[in-house]
């Protein structure tokens, strides 16, 4: 069979901590700067988008292939923890 993922495009918002406060986006500068890469590398199928947005806190949108869209806010989050999330949202479907 044929390979159909669920997902078709990851959005990082941001607000980056040079920029006003953005003490809370840290964890998500972070994992944009040391993971996201890696993360991309091993999910081809999937379109990331890096977004800032000042205040407001960091959030990942998932964008899938039926129209549904998941929101995940990542208040305080560290790099770790969003990237956990962030595989979470690529490899479910949005059911």
């Amino acid at each position: 069979g044929v390979f159909v993922p669920p997902i078709r495009k990851l959005t990082l918002f941001y607000n980056h901590p040079g920029i006003g406060h953005g003490g809370d986006s840290r964890g998500m500068v972070d994992f944009v700067h040391t993971k996201l890469v890696s993360l991309a590398e091993r999910r081809p199928y999937v379109e990331f988008e890096v977004v800032p947005r000042p205040s407001a806190p960091a959030e990942i949108q998932a964008f899938y292939t039926n129209g549904a869209v998941k929101r995940h806010i990542c208040y305080r989050l560290t790099a770790d923890e969003v990237l956990r999330h962030a595989e979470y949202m690529c490899d479910t479907n949005a059911s």
